[in-house]
């Protein structure tokens, strides 16, 4: 028995020995191996974005799991292309290095400075390396202190044959500030100024040809942006802390515009959108100057999109609560309108909906509804004003709303599954804000 069990524990150390073996040699067997060049390649480009949030080091870690994959980064130069900065982790070293292994293809690039008053030893360095390779930037994301651009405007070459998009924020005490760096850019299509530092106007000579634009200015620095983008499709436009202006001009027409925000209203005077599809701007139904109802009679435009927002930051318990019946006004005055809504604070009251709603009949091509609105029983006297009202004969279908108390009661929830069944789609968001996350797309909002 003895001899027999020396005999077995000798077998089972061989037997663990060709298992750790085999363990060791396993992953010669993988399909891995086996892949082609041409579609690891492939995979290799999800390290970048919009498939990995954190693209810069991508190449890198890829290029350090074996020789093979090594060996196949450095053969891309497309994989090397996206320069970013915000994880505070490049170097300059790695950088002049990722330079080199993207060659001459046009790059990306996100700088953004650490400190928003001033610029690091490290940052500018950065910087300088960067702007010598300007001409290759295809698309740029530029953040930081007045200083920090004044440090590049005479190292850049001034000359940008492949730039799309240009994204700035530049932070600035003493306001309005000017940046003119990028006017000489044949294919800019898309510009964004300062939609971090709202409160700190910027002003740029831009190219004739942007199709997208959006930013913080003042009133005359947005008039002189416009009158030379006459081919802008969509515009953002925030005039930041400067709210008194008269425009004694003649309206400067954009007859390619789409989609318009606006953070005041009374710019509308200043403009003609003949082929405006969709408006967002700040209102407010109190105002002495209702001026929304005659643009849209004096350019006769097909607007399908109205989103209004008053209040915002205010203090809302000095304000009084707006003015129905001049909802009504702006709706008579689009009858070609789909989707509207208001967002205020205060909100509107739930108990007048179902005026509103009947006086909405005025907007026969209206399909949705949006409306910020309190009382102690909102979703009951919403759901009060939907069943008294004839909107099955329309074609409203959807009717979103935001309300703290979100919580309908037993007998409330049956009857809005009800109208559910019935064609009516109703939405609640909790807060005012998530109303407007909702309704106003992230492309064409200012945060603040």
């Amino acid at each position: 028995m003895a001899f027999l069990q020396s005999s077995l524990d000798k077998l089972t150390a061989e037997c663990n020995s060709l298992d750790v073996h085999i363990q060791k040699h396993e992953h010669a067997l993988s399909p891995l191996r086996r892949m082609p060049t041409e579609i690891l390649s492939l995979i290799f480009t999800f390290t970048m974005p919009p498939h990995h949030p954190c693209a810069e080091s991508g190449p890198w870690l890829v290029s350090a799991v074996c020789a093979r994959w090594r060996t196949i980064t450095l053969s891309q130069p497309l994989l090397w292309t996206v320069i970013d900065n915000s994880e505070r982790r490049t170097s300059s070293f790695k950088l002049k290095i990722q330079l080199d292994r993207s060659r001459d293809l046009p790059l990306n690039v996100t700088f953004i400075c650490e400190d928003v008053e001033i610029c690091t030893k490290h940052e500018v360095e950065m910087l300088d390396i960067l702007a010598q390779h300007s001409v290759r930037w295809e698309t740029v994301t530029l953040s930081g202190p007045e200083a920090f651009y004044s440090g590049i405007r005479n190292q850049i070459q001034r000359q940008f044959p492949i730039l799309l998009k240009l994204d700035i924020s530049m932070f600035r005490r003493k306001i309005p500030a000017s940046l003119d760096i990028f006017e000489c850019a044949p294919k800019l299509q898309e510009v964004f100024v300062n939609r971090d530092y709202w409160a700190h106007p910027v002003s740029m000579t831009l190219p004739s040809q942007l199709s997208r634009y959006g930013g913080c200015n003042t009133w005359n620095g947005h008039l002189a942006t416009l009158s030379s983008c006459s081919h802008l499709v969509d515009c953002t436009l925030d005039m930041g802390n400067d709210k008194e202006f008269t425009h004694t001009g003649a309206p400067i027409l954009l007859p390619h515009l789409l989609r318009l925000f606006l953070s005041h209203h009374g710019f509308l005077t200043c403009i003609e959108t003949p082929a405006l599809v969709e408006l967002y701007c700040d209102y407010d139904l109190n105002s002495t100057h209702h001026d929304l109802p005659s643009f849209f009679r004096r350019l006769a435009c097909k607007l399908e999109t109205l989103i209004m927002t008053s209040g915002f930051g205010d203090d809302v318990s000095d304000l009084p609560n707006p003015d129905f019946n001049r909802l009504a006004d702006i709706l008579r005055a689009a009858p070609s309108m789909k989707c509207f809504g208001f967002i205020s604070t205060p909100s509107l009251p739930a108990a007048s909906v179902g005026e509103f709603l009947r006086s909405a009949r005025v907007a026969p091509a209206l399909e949705s509804l949006a409306l910020s609105l309190g009382g102690e029983n909102v979703l009951y006297d919403l759901v009060e004003a939907v069943e008294t009202t004839d909107w099955e004969s329309g074609r409203l279908r959807s009717f979103t709303l935001s309300s703290p108390q979100c919580l309908p009661s037993s007998d409330t929830a049956y009857r809005m599954e009800a109208l559910r069944g019935r064609g009516m789609d109703i939405l609640v968001v909790s807060t005012y804000y998530g109303l407007y996350e909702k309704m106003v797309p992230q492309t064409l909002r200012i945060e603040r």
